[in-house]
């Protein structure tokens, strides 16, 4: 997983905002985001255990990770 993991940070640092959509209740639930990190062939999520994305991260790991580069490639 760790060289998936370094092109996803890398694709995920050029993007800089990225959107993390998750499950709330039976609905998706899409949101931008900034701020990651890269540890140990991990990939992290810079949000608060007292917030909702948290909760449904925890919960239903359902998600999914999308950003745009618009021209770039």
């Amino acid at each position: 997983m760790t060289e998936g993991a370094e092109r996803i940070d890398e694709f995920m640092n050029e993007a800089q905002v990225f959107f993390l959509a998750t499950v709330d209740g039976d609905k998706p639930k899409n949101r931008p985001l900034g701020f990651h990190l890269l540890k140990e062939g991990k990939l992290y999520f810079g949000v608060g255990n007292q917030k909702d994305v948290y909760k449904q991260m925890e919960a239903k790991f359902h998600t999914i990770y999308k950003n745009c580069l618009g021209d770039k490639k």
